[in-house]
Order: structure tokens, then sequence, then C-alpha cells
């Protein structure tokens, strides 16, 4: 993860299409992210949360 990622140096066209390649590619394995993962997903689209954060909160969805 480097400063790419940040909210501050990323546009949101750019958060959008590394969300889109990230669900394209956890799709591969046959199934499709939850609501939830996508919902949070989306709170580092808007801006409202660091791919740091975003991705944690995916990783405690699926390691209950």
């Amino acid at each position: 993860m480097g400063e790419l990622d940040s909210i501050k140096s990323t546009t949101k066209q750019q958060r959008e299409r590394m969300v889109k390649d990230a669900l394209n590619l956890a799709s591969l394995g046959g199934s499709e992210p939850s609501d939830a993962a996508k919902a949070i997903a989306q709170e580092y689209i808007d801006g409202k949360a660091e791919l740091a954060e975003v991705r944690e909160r995916i990783l405690r969805l699926y390691l209950k």
C-alpha cells in the first residue's frame, strides 16, 4: 500500500477503478463479494474511509 492509495492522492474516478478491479478479482473465485463488503468499498470511493481502514473492515467481515 502506498501514497497512491490515499484519498488525498487519488481522484474519485481512480478510486472507483481500483474498487472495480478489486471486486472483479475477488469474483474470479466464483463468489460475489457481499453487499456489506461492497458498501464498505463504496466508503473508500466516496472519500469517507482510507483504503487501509476499508481493507481491515472487509477482512473482519470474512474472518468472523
